[in-house]
């Protein structure tokens, strides 16, 4: 199955609030699910609650960041401590990066580097003002999150060229 005939499901939404919690545990955050939202962790003594959307293509970009503005609103008020929490939206921009499911091609790993940094660039400068807002200060950022297959025809870094001759 090719990911552009999936459509939005509850599974694989619950699959990219795992994903970013997953990589929030790794840097070592305590991480908490479904307390109300999405997920939550403690920094710096603050509770930040994350609300995360998996938007299917841009025109559904700036519905799905309004609603997890108004998701982190109702939060804020339902906070430990309303004044002092804060919030992130997180949203999976693979769709809409990427909509056509191209397989990337580079010939070296630093080019693949470049290509990520370029696409994701892209994304931000199209669109950052969708999450931008300056009604609440409480929401202090955006996570963009996209994933693609990738090809590097370097041969000296494949699997195979890293084991040593016996």
């Amino acid at each position: 199955m090719d990911y552009r005939d999936e459509r939005a499901t509850q599974a694989r939404d619950y699959g990219l609030e795992l994903a970013v919690g997953a990589k929030l545990k790794t840097a070592g955050f305590d991480v908490s699910f479904g307390e109300g939202g999405d997920l939550s962790v403690r920094f710096k003594g603050r509770q930040v609650f994350l609300e995360c959307k998996r938007p299917q293509t841009l025109g559904k970009l700036e519905s799905r960041v309004r609603k997890a503005h108004r998701q982190l609103g109702q939060r804020y008020e339902q906070a430990e401590d309303p004044k002092t929490c804060r919030g992130i939206v997180a949203i999976s921009a693979t769709k809409m990066i990427n909509a056509e499911a191209r397989r990337v091609r580079v010939d070296s790993w630093p080019e693949l580097a470049a290509t990520i940094d370029t696409l994701s660039d892209r994304f931000i400068a199209a669109h950052n003002h969708r999450w931008v807002r300056a009604d609440d200060p409480r929401t202090i950022g955006a996570l963009i999150e996209f994933r693609f297959m990738a090809w590097v025809c370097d041969r000296a870094a494949t699997a195979g060229n890293l084991v040593a001759d016996t």
